[in-house]
């Protein structure tokens, strides 16, 4: 598998950095397995029928033409042809209440998926963070004042 970053590995702008091509090894991104497995396994848990859930993630996708043939397809391991488009993840993450799909997404780039309440947890940090560096600023700067007196 391709080199996983680290959370420190970050670009200038917050960006992953991504192992070079040459090292990534050929199908270590493949998720199909992984992304099938998921479908299976949320589907079976969702309250809705898989007639239903290709409805409504076509909906909400904008597209009147997902079927559950093709829902279907996207869950067979034997249906090698029919792939789960990424731009229809979400969608699906949302019909069928789980964010698996996401992750497995996420954790192939060496990311994770967080909810609201972690995502505000890390906000807090982040803020208590920068104010103990706006703290330690102005103490710099009144110690420099006083000794200029």
């Amino acid at each position: 598998m391709a080199k996983r970053t680290r959370k420190s590995d970050r670009g200038p702008s917050g960006q992953l950095e991504f192992p070079e091509l040459s090292e990534a090894k050929a199908g270590s991104l493949d998720l199909d397995h992984e992304l099938r497995a998921w479908l299976v396994r949320a589907a079976s848990r969702s309250s809705f029928s898989r007639a239903i859930v290709a409805a409504r993630v076509g909906e909400l996708v904008g597209r009147t033409d997902l079927s559950q043939a093709v829902f279907d397809a996207w869950c067979a391991e034997s249906k090698e042809g029919y792939r789960v488009p990424a731009a229809y993840i979400p969608a699906l993450c949302v019909v069928l209440r789980d964010d698996g799909g996401l992750r497995i997404m996420a954790q192939a780039l060496g990311c994770d998926v967080i909810g609201p309440q972690e995502r505000d947890a890390l906000d807090l940090t982040r803020k208590r963070l920068q104010l103990e560096r706006l703290q330690d600023e102005v103490r710099t700067i009144e110690t420099h004042v006083r000794s200029q007196r």
